[in-house]
């Protein structure tokens, strides 16, 4: 059996006398009722209008606008240590091999680094510091094969519509900027969906209608042998997001007939991380991988995608270092 506990969590009080009484009362409960004891150095009391506090990866303070307080969060330091180091190994990986799929491997670098920081609502700024060295040392290590024409895909237009600086193309991806992000609040969750009302078990029931039950069963009774618990993990959830239908075409996915894909290989260094996967079913993760012309078209027929399901399929095929199908 496998108990995973969300251990991070912040606790806020008005006043400093009920964050006295919230710390020890809490601290009380865990031990008494879950057995689990508080890092005593990473548990404190922290005035937010004096000094910051971190959380997740962002450090978190207040201050006074008008006649409310409202938050002020940047990306805490060790987070942007890790940030620089990321990128700049992707960086690397691109100066050594020069090829497309590296340049597509750095951009959904940066990409789900933007998505995960920003909201911190000092987000920009954060990014043009650690920008300023990671964008001298990619003009560096791509100044031989770098070019000035290309293409700009779906996710840039999407995400990076609006930047109207220069674009480094390689092998004629565009490279997304490391500094142009903005920051985009939060999304809260439903208040009235939870476990603990009628009502709130009655709307997740109800999201849960479109599901087979009796498959998600399956899947979590059959994880697959010799995977991580972090790719049997994630195949639930991807199942459970993706509304128990194959990402690219849409289809019910069925015992026997669904597939998680890497989108970068784990020989290329892909990992088992949920951004990393998705739940196709066979023909199209045949699709994805085969590069023989008569059976691409023999599946092709078969499936009947059209232009949007084409356009994820490729972009899964140009992920793995295979060519677009028309």
């Amino acid at each position: 059996m496998i108990v995973r506990y969300a251990d991070d969590f912040k606790l806020f009080c008005k006043t400093h006398e009920q964050a006295v009484k919230m710390y020890y009362a809490t601290k009380q409960w865990l031990k008494e009722r879950l057995k689990l004891d508080v890092s005593e150095e990473k548990t404190k009391i922290v005035n937010l209008k004096t000094e910051y506090s971190e959380f997740l990866g962002f450090k978190l303070k207040v201050y006074k606008k008008g006649t409310r307080w409202v938050v002020k969060s940047h990306i805490c330091d060790k987070s942007k240590k890790k940030i620089k180091a990321n990128i700049k190994s992707a960086i690397k990986e691109l100066g050594k091999h020069k090829d497309k799929l590296s340049a597509l491997k750095l951009n959904s670098v940066i990409l789900g680094i933007h998505q995960y920081y920003r909201i911190a609502t000092n987000v920009y700024i954060d990014f043009e510091k650690i920008a300023y060295g990671l964008t001298k040392s990619l003009k560096c290590r791509t100044k031989t094969f770098a070019g000035n024409k290309g293409g700009k895909s779906k996710a840039f237009i999407k995400f990076y519509g609006g930047y109207s600086g220069k674009t480094i193309y390689i092998k004629g991806v565009a490279i997304f900027p490391i500094h142009y992000v903005s920051t985009k609040p939060p999304l809260c969750f439903s208040q009235d969906m939870c476990n603990y009302t009628p009502q709130g078990r009655t709307k997740i029931h109800n999201n849960l209608k479109k599901i087979d039950k009796y498959i998600l069963v399956y899947i979590m009774r059959n994880p697959i042998t010799n995977a991580s618990e972090e790719f049997n993990d994630n195949r639930i959830s991807l199942y459970v997001a993706q509304n128990g239908k194959c990402a690219i075409s849409g289809k019910p996915l069925q015992i026997g007939d669904m597939e998680v894909h890497h989108k970068i290989m784990k020989q290329k260094g892909g990992t088992d991380k949920y951004q990393n996967l998705i739940f196709i079913t066979k023909n199209i993760h045949k699709l994805v991988h085969i590069t023989d012309s008569d059976k691409i078209n023999e599946y092709l027929q078969n499936e009947n995608l059209n232009e949007e399901q084409m356009q994820k399929l490729n972009e899964l095929r140009e992920l793995v270092g295979n060519c677009k199908l028309v």
